[in-house]
């Protein structure tokens, strides 16, 4: 009983935070399957929805902020300095934080990620590099974001720090209220008829087993989106389910198909190379599986409305600016991908 009232206040705790613009929130899955369980993943998929109805071009607006999390690690893996604006979002103060190691605030998953990453650190097999981490903040939600690592060399060995950064995306109150409006004067203006005439959708029945089957099947494809999945049968076969419900059931509950939404998580990954990285952009191209340039830079222009040779132009010309000046914006014609 106890174990779930203490979930049900973290289920309050990230809607409380989604009523405040914040988006970035999830709830950890903690193997259950009981009505609390769907619930969470139906909040979990609220919050991502929710996530990309409101894009990146709203960035230019009053109303819209970035929240840039900071760190600063010792080379044996000790919070040295965090900015204020990553404790905010954690709960924490920086005296909860400062000289204790980075895994105090990671998953568990994220702890081996975060070892490996930084046993390589210290080897200085690699200077920068960018992986997946969930952050766990006071109250129990989880920040899952790409975050940029960068080695920074000291004048000794031991002298040196690593550097990791994630940006987050907030939305006032005041906008999400004025973009909900504007989408329901949008739907009214519609023709009348289409109001009343039932539309038809064909939907599945699903278990909280397909639907954590779904979610894992999300997973996979945001975690190494560069793979390639095969066809739908044998992708519905490692999942244990059919070609049918996985198709069918991907759709319903994400709105977009299984391959289309690789495509769009690869362009996510390649955006954060193209900014944070110096790798070369056919390089990044093949990184991110896409066969050639020529269809990689076609499809991150049609997502993002400019190529990724503009984009990294534009950030090597604006050396010392903030790195959200100049993220990728979704165009209008990023809903064909």
């Amino acid at each position: 009983m106890k174990g779930e009232i203490n979930r049900i206040k973290v289920i309050q705790e990230i809607l409380m935070e989604m009523a405040s613009g914040n988006f970035f929130y999830r709830l950890e899955l903690d193997g259950s399957d009981d009505y609390l369980a769907g619930l969470v993943m139906a909040v979990n998929m609220l919050s991502e929805e929710i996530q990309d109805r409101f894009p990146s071009e709203m960035l230019e607006s009053d109303n819209v902020h970035l929240v840039q999390m900071s760190m600063l690690i010792d080379i044996e893996g000790k919070i040295e300095m965090v900015c204020s604006q990553g404790c905010r979002v954690m709960g924490l103060v920086s005296s909860n934080l400062l000289g204790k190691p980075v895994t105090i605030v990671l998953k568990q998953a994220s702890k081996e990620v975060w070892k490996r990453t930084l046993l390589i650190l210290q080897k200085k097999e690699f200077t920068d590099t960018t992986v997946d981490l969930e952050f766990i903040t006071k109250k129990g939600l989880l920040i899952s974001k790409r975050c940029h690592i960068g080695l920074l060399k000291g004048v000794n060995a031991i002298d040196d720090k690593i550097l990791i950064t994630s940006i987050l995306q907030s939305t006032h109150r005041e906008e999400l209220e004025k973009r909900l409006k504007i989408d329901v004067m949008r739907f009214s203006s519609d023709k009348t008829q289409k109001l009343f005439k039932p539309v038809r959708r064909k939907t599945i029945p699903l278990s909280s087993d397909d639907i954590k089957m779904l979610s894992t099947a999300r997973s996979i494809i945001s975690t190494n989106p560069e793979n390639k999945l095969g066809t739908l049968k044998t992708f519905a076969l490692r999942l244990g389910t059919n070609e049918y419900k996985l198709k069918n059931g991907f759709k319903q509950l994400y709105g977009v198909s299984v391959y289309r939404y690789q495509i769009r998580e690869r362009l996510k990954k390649s955006a954060t190379l193209v900014q944070y990285s110096d790798i070369p952009l056919k390089d990044i191209a093949q990184l991110t599986g896409f066969k050639t340039y020529p269809h990689f830079s076609k499809a991150f222009k049609k997502r993002y409305g400019y190529t990724p040779r503009q984009l990294r132009n534009y950030g090597k010309n604006h050396k010392g600016k903030d790195i959200t000046e100049y993220m990728p914006k979704e165009s209008e014609n990023s809903k064909l991908i």
